[in-house]
């Protein structure tokens, strides 16, 4: 019993780490006498076949499975893949006899050469044009796999299925928060995703490079907080509002450094929504730089209206905060000339003024630097 304790323990741990099937299918091989079993990941079109975990083999045997084991002319499993029944034991035999099993490449360059012959195949789980499935083997002096054996082998098999369906939901969960990860990383304004507790689920790397600056933002014990003042609360009390259905907030975070304040939007996600497999209300954090690089962004906005040259360095002034005198100076022209060249600016991006022109040159400073190249 508690052998078997054990062996269920490791199935659904298994779930969560795959580095535990070898484990899980040793237990198994055992039960019913095998020297080797794995657990294969086949597609139809294109027919492919990978390992998920493996035991009894050399490694090398092992690294030739995919090799191996994907030409459906050589493989009875995937060329019957749409006919097999999930949780359902099938013996070799049934699927192709001891004769054209021997003609094959599977039993000739890896049953044979591992003293193999026998074997138990049962589809896990089965998708459109593809399936979960496990084999154990045993050598042909051992004898072919009967009912007995395949009764041994049922009352784990339930187990096996939903262990493999936790650990399939799990891996696209694990991708989908990569990607949300990556998109998170394309944003030049902080970014953070954090619980009704202010501990952070996700964060950008503008995010953590401004943490990292400790001038005004903190991250301790896995929270995202503020450095001093009112502005600790004011955070707290956002994203407490944000998430409990009141709305978006905004707040200045001071900075010790005497910088300008860093200017932060609160806003409340769906709650419904799933972050790295956890599903809760959630607000996302977002934090810009007002004393940052605009130059870039400034740059890609004036692609985006056709600016020439000369306009757009006119334009990153203007947007800069600089006089016509002052830009005129820095660029070495008259202010005449700067005046026709913000004509022609104002006409392209139909901005009615230079304040107007500072927020349309700024607008694209969501997106890093290389987003736009």
């Amino acid at each position: 019993m508690d052998d078997d304790n054990n062996l269920l323990g490791r199935i659904y741990e298994a779930a969560l780490d795959r580095d535990l099937w070898p484990e899980v299918l040793n237990g198994l091989r055992e039960l019913v006498g095998c020297q080797a079993g794995g657990l294969l990941h086949a597609q139809a079109t294109p027919s492919h076949v990978t390992a998920l975990g493996v035991t009894g083999f050399e490694p090398a045997m092992a690294d030739r499975i995919s090799e191996l084991f994907s030409d459906p002319d050589d493989n009875p499993f995937l060329r019957q893949l749409p006919a097999l029944i999930p949780g359902t034991p099938i013996s070799r035999q049934q699927l192709v006899n001891d004769e054209e099993f021997e003609r094959g490449r599977i039993y000739k360059d890896f049953f044979r050469p591992l003293g193999l012959y026998h074997d138990v195949t049962t589809p896990m789980v089965l998708w459109h044009g593809e399936a979960v499935g496990m084999f154990l083997s045993r050598p042909k002096s051992a004898g072919a796999m009967d009912q007995d054996d395949i009764r041994v082998l049922k009352p784990w098999i339930p187990h096996l299925q939903r262990a493999l369906q936790i650990y399939s939901e799990l891996g696209k969960q694990r991708v989908g928060f990569l990607a949300l990860s990556d998109l998170l990383d394309q944003i030049s304004n902080g970014v953070a995703l954090v619980r009704p507790d202010g501990r952070v689920m996700a964060m950008n790397a503008a995010m953590e490079q401004m943490v990292a600056a400790g001038d005004g933002l903190t991250l301790e014990n896995g929270r995202l907080g503020l450095q001093r003042g009112l502005a600790r609360g004011g955070l707290e009390d956002a994203v407490a509002c944000a998430v409990s259905g009141g709305g978006a907030g905004s707040l200045l975070i001071g900075r010790p450094s005497g910088k300008r304040a860093y200017p932060a939007f609160v806003l409340p996600l769906p709650r419904t929504a799933s972050i790295n497999g956890t599903q809760t209300a959630v607000a996302a954090v977002l934090v810009s730089d007002p004393d940052g690089d605009m130059e870039p962004h400034a740059r890609a906005a004036a692609r985006l209206y056709g600016l020439s040259p000369m306009e757009t360095t006119v334009a990153i002034e203007i947007a800069k905060g600089a006089g016509r005198t002052a830009v005129a100076l820095a660029l070495g022209i008259s202010r005449h000339t700067v005046k026709t060249h913000l004509g022609r600016i104002f006409e392209k991006t139909s901005a009615q003024g230079q304040v107007e022109l500072a927020r349309i040159m700024g607008a694209t400073s969501i997106l890093q630097d290389g987003a736009d190249q």
